[in-house]
């Protein structure tokens, strides 16, 4: 049953919100934009990014209530595999967005409180990134301060022994992701997304 559990995490998170929702505008956001939520903004506005991202995270909620309902023990893969899912979608070419949404949700649901510090631990960083080093590393806000928030999380959850490999999953997820869109498009910096 534990690999069932796991390509059905795959196949939930390929349904990619982002794509659908800029498809039933009759684009592709995948076009101008990453089909996240910080993408879904930038190009439709603050409701649907609000939406998407909402979608996103609730992708993430049910794969980690289903494995905790049904098999605990694989829920570090089945978090790999939402992830995954999201980022490289079977039903849309392989190209999707950069797992934090679908990741963040899996947390909420399994490590609520490592969720929640993790929320803040992102945003502290990233208000003093933006204000001290963003104009040195021009990197965007959201991917630098969600690596520098899970390192630092990743190594608490080590440390207290609890944790770490659904944290470690999340972060192998979206680094994969990321680095993969920095270098598709050098010259153009493109935010990964939820």
């Amino acid at each position: 049953m534990g690999l069932a559990l796991i390509i059905l995490a795959y196949l939930i998170g390929s349904v990619q919100v982002g794509i659908i929702y800029s498809r039933l505008r009759g684009q592709d956001i995948r076009n101008q934009d990453a089909p996240g939520g910080s993408g879904i903004y930038r190009t439709y506005g603050l409701g649907p990014a609000i939406l998407v991202t909402l979608l996103d995270m609730a992708k993430g909620i049910l794969v980690a209530w289903m494995v905790l309902s049904l098999e605990p023990t694989i829920l570090p893969w089945a978090i790999l595999a939402v992830i995954l899912g999201h980022n490289y979608p079977i039903f849309f070419g392989f190209n999707g967005g950069a797992g934090i949404a679908p990741g963040y949700g899996t947390l909420l649901l399994s490590r609520g409180w490592d969720a929640l510090s993790l929320l803040g631990l992102l945003i502290v960083v990233g208000v003093i990134y933006k204000y001290t080093l963003q104009k040195w590393l021009r990197i965007f806000v959201i991917p630098f301060a969600s690596f520098i928030s899970l390192a630092i999380m990743l190594a608490v959850s080590y440390v207290r022994g609890q944790g770490f490999l659904e944290l470690l999953a999340f972060t192998l997820a979206m680094l994969v992701r990321s680095v993969q869109l920095l270098l598709q498009k050098p010259t153009q910096a493109r935010e990964p997304n939820s």
